[in-house]
């Protein structure tokens, strides 16, 4: 129960065209096609308006899904486009050229958070239902994420930032791998936000009571009083201050009401350990004495507590180690001599691995507006992390009041949706479809502070919250919401071997996999294709493309596809990609692409029609696409980019990742060479 209590009291303002000004200081002037405005408190913002702030200058912005942007002195920040009408539709696609500026997003990031986008002169950042900071310059970017987690792509590499990271690096090249911030880097970020502390006493007053409740009147009272103050600074910094008191004092009131039900001794599987991991601690804050041990909970008391109804839990979990990111990214290949990740169909990949995990979850549901505990003893999670590929496949079932819900989940590492290769190495995200009975309800999602503990990667873990927005086992609609969390330890870990199964001109190929596999075997577990340059073969200067680029040149590419489908309802078994065929087809001039790609799989053909792209001067990637697989399924997610060799690009290598509407992924390398 977080709360950003600063955005509700503002949005109380009736909003006009996309958002408006709702506190600022000093000089603030809004630039509306060729004319130069002076900013005020309400000034109303339209679609492609510029704020300007000067070095006595800072303004808090507030969007009508009540996204909040703060911009700090002598900043520019930018409305390119900006649409809200609570669905999938909506956009927001923001600027920031000079400057710092703050983010808290709103409704946007439930309803439409792929649509959610704030550029910087080097980079973009997309989210994941967040609150992120940054400071921009000409010749260095660094950004923090401070609660969710956000994806920042920059020279096309795209790396995951999650609470409590920052990435930093110099203009027009790539992001470093996200790092744990010090106090000392918020606050270089902070002097752009010269805010007053004299302003705390307004809000001291300001207290939950024992039902987590606010005197309205009281903030009624507050708010009020802020209006009054002729200095916008200390309005500013005490609504910043009134949403960190709240929070603090909803998490003393937990530790200090109610007795914490572990149940750490339910997950019996025995984590893979090192000499520096200690296991995780998990479970539940409660209210009701049923006399029993709450450091030690048994199954029967497990039991007990099935029947009976519970608020929204609230979960806590602790423990000794949590991975770093460098644990994290030696399990995905990273080169530490030339300090990269490469990319996922690269051959020169090292030390990468498939690991299994397998663990319970604790939570509850609220049903009918009722609330039940989930049975941990009856739960499951089953997950397998394919770190040199970025994806995880698994599922997650839990019982309460003796119904089963199995979460059959096509989940992505480091990304929402599938292909989506991000390098950092900290986190990862789920894209899920709940399944009960025979139904298939539409779920929408919450999954955060997603983490991996101990040196080796022993154990994972994340909260979620899980909306059920329609059952069509019932004759109404409701809601269905879990809350909850899960812990589930490491069984097994497999490491990859690059096995080669051919090659041509240019590069070698071939199939991760473990060194059982049997290249006659179509059903052989591989996990993914690779593409190898031969020594001597190098990548192509960006100069001769952005010659191409100049001169409108055209080119077209064949070449063959290697890789692996993985079907999502049995984790841990792949078949292998053959009779793969690609076809691009490159504009330069319009820096686009198109094409197809065709392969089997088993008794399966895919068909795969690449309409556009984009085309750099460092490589490409794919945009938009239409597909389907021979027995009826939809591919309802595809992306990938690849790079030019030789010195007049005369091939072409990189890899891609498509899953369908029935729960198959497809992840390959594909090669080829000019005609």
């Amino acid at each position: 129960m977080k709360v950003l209590l600063f955005i509700s009291i503002v949005a109380s303002y009736v909003l006009a065209n996309v958002g408006e000004i709702v506190a600022m200081s000093g000089n603030v002037v809004v630039l509306r096609g060729t004319n130069s405005l002076n900013g005020s408190n309400g000034f109303k913002l339209e679609n492609k308006d510029v704020v300007k702030t000067l070095e006595n200058g800072q303004a808090q912005l507030l969007f009508q899904d009540e996204s909040v942007i703060r911009v700090g002195k002598s900043s520019t920040f930018e409305i390119e486009n900006y649409l809200f009408d609570n669905s999938e539709n909506s956009e927001a696609k923001f600027k920031v050229s000079s400057g710092f500026f703050k983010a808290v997003t709103g409704k946007i990031s439930k309803v439409a958070k792929q649509n959610f986008e704030l550029k910087t002169n080097s980079a973009t950042c997309g989210i994941r239902g967040t609150h992120f900071a940054g400071s921009i310059s000409k010749e260095r970017e660094k950004i923090v994420c401070l609660k969710g987690a956000i994806t920042v792509t920059a020279n096309g590499k795209t790396v995951d930032v999650i609470e409590g990271e920052m990435t930093e690096f110099k203009a027009g090249l790539v992001p470093s791998i996200p790092v744990k911030f010090k106090k000392d880097d918020i606050e270089k970020i902070e002097k752009g936000f010269k805010l007053d502390e004299k302003v705390t006493k307004l809000i001291q007053s300001v207290k939950l009571t024992k039902d987590l409740s606010v005197d309205k009147d009281k903030l009624k009272e507050v708010f009020e009083a802020l209006k009054e103050i002729k200095d916008n600074d200390l309005v500013l910094n005490a609504l910043n201050k009134l949403e960190n008191s709240l929070n603090e004092q909803y998490e003393q009131f937990l530790e200090a009401s109610n007795k914490k039900a572990d149940v750490s001794n339910l997950l019996n599987v025995q984590a893979i350990e090192s000499d520096k991991y200690s296991p995780i601690k998990f479970g539940f804050y409660v209210k009701d004495e049923l006399g029993i041990d709450y450091n030690n909970l048994s199954k029967a008391d497990m039991t007990n507590f099935t029947q009976d109804k519970y608020g929204n839990l609230e979960m806590y979990r602790t423990s000794i180690l949590e991975s770093q990111a460098s644990d994290v990214a030696k399990k995905m290949g990273y080169d530490e001599i030339n300090q990269k990740v490469y990319e996922f169909w690269d051959g020169n990949s090292k030390g990468r691995v498939v690991s299994f995990y397998d663990g319970v979850v604790a939570g509850s549901v609220k049903y009918n507006s009722q609330y039940s505990l989930i049975d941990s003893t009856n739960s499951k999670v089953n997950l397998m992390f394919d770190m040199g590929n970025r994806l995880l496949l698994g599922n997650i079932g839990y019982l309460v009041n003796n119904r089963y819900y199995n979460t059959t989940d096509e989940w992505v590492l480091y990304f929402a949706n599938v292909g989506k290769n991000a390098i950092s190495p900290t986190g990862y995200m789920i894209d899920e479809n709940q399944f009960y009975s025979n139904f298939t309800p539409a779920v929408s999602d919450a999954f955060f502070y997603d983490r991996f503990f101990g040196s080796n990667l022993e154990q994972v873990s994340s909260y979620f919250q899980l909306t059920d927005n329609k059952n069509e086992n019932f004759s109404e609609n409701f809601d269905e919401i879990a809350y909850g969390m899960f812990v589930a330890n490491k069984s097994k870990e497999i490491e990859m071997v690059a096995k080669q199964i051919g090659a041509n001109d240019y590069f070698s190929y071939g199939y991760w996999a473990e060194n059982s596999f049997d290249s006659s075997n179509l059903q052989s577990n591989t996990y993914g294709g690779w593409v190898k340059a031969f020594e001597g073969v190098s990548q192509t200067k960006e100069d001769v493309i952005k010659n191409f680029i100049a001169n409108g040149a055209k080119a077209t590419y064949h070449g063959d596809i290697i890789g692996s489908v993985y079907n999502l309802f049995e984790a841990q078994k792949t078949s292998v990609i053959h009779e793969g065929v690609v076809n691009l087809n490159f504009d330069f001039a319009n820096a686009n692409l198109n094409g197809d790609m065709n392969f089997k799989n088993s008794n399966n053909v895919w068909d795969i029609k690449v309409y556009s792209g984009k085309v750099e001067t460092a490589g490409f990637s794919f945009d938009k696409f239409s597909g389907t697989v021979s027995d009826g399924q939809t591919i309802d997610n595809f992306s990938g980019n690849g790079k030019f060799f030789g010195s007049t690009a005369q091939a072409i290598a990189g890899g891609f990742n498509a899953g369908t509407d029935s729960g198959n992924i497809a992840v390959g390398a594909f090669s080829g060479f000019k005609k």
